[in-house]
């Protein structure tokens, strides 16, 4: 299958909608209509074609997707290759890896969620990646009660053009 060809423009549009996607539908997670929610950046500076707009909703949702099986996936393996979404080229290792943290907020009394990236050359384990943030986690204050914790990740970003 070939990749579409697009104007330098709508990838700029595409671009701009990736970056602003996780603020858009964290806004109104409710709303499943594409639609819907394209035209709540109307008039906004989120808005972009409506076309570059599903592009980005879409690449977000199969982001989403491959993160669910990602954390399914046993402590041993890596992270494929194809499931891992093009980095910066000015990353500081090949591999950036974001796992977020759930937990009680001892400030506000609530559940909350914290994340926490960080960056390797080498592709790591879910269990390296698991005891590298943990072991971050653990040095930072965050302020999440530690009974009760749970994580996930969150993010897997590969370099672009940077060797596997």
């Amino acid at each position: 299958m070939t990749e579409p060809v697009y104007s330098a423009t709508m990838k700029a549009n595409i671009a701009k909608a990736d970056n602003w996607m996780p603020m858009i539908v964290g806004a109104s997670p409710q709303m499943r209509d594409i639609d819907a929610l394209w035209d709540t950046t109307r008039g906004t500076p989120f808005e972009v074609p409506r076309e570059a707009f599903r592009i980005a909703l879409r690449a977000d949702q199969d982001a989403e997707v491959m993160l669910d099986l990602v954390n399914r996936l046993p402590a041993e393996d890596l992270i494929p290759r194809r499931w891992a979404q093009p980095g910066y080229q000015k990353m500081s290792g090949n591999y950036l890896y974001v796992v977020t943290y759930s937990g009680y907020d001892t400030e506000t009394h609530k559940i909350d969620d914290r994340s926490l990236g960080f960056v390797r050359d080498q592709a790591l384990t879910l269990q390296e990646i698991q005891d590298t943030a943990d072991d971050l986690f653990g040095k930072g204050t965050y302020g999440l009660e530690i009974e009760g914790l749970e994580s996930e990740i969150t993010s897997v970003y590969h370099k672009v053009g940077a060797e596997w």
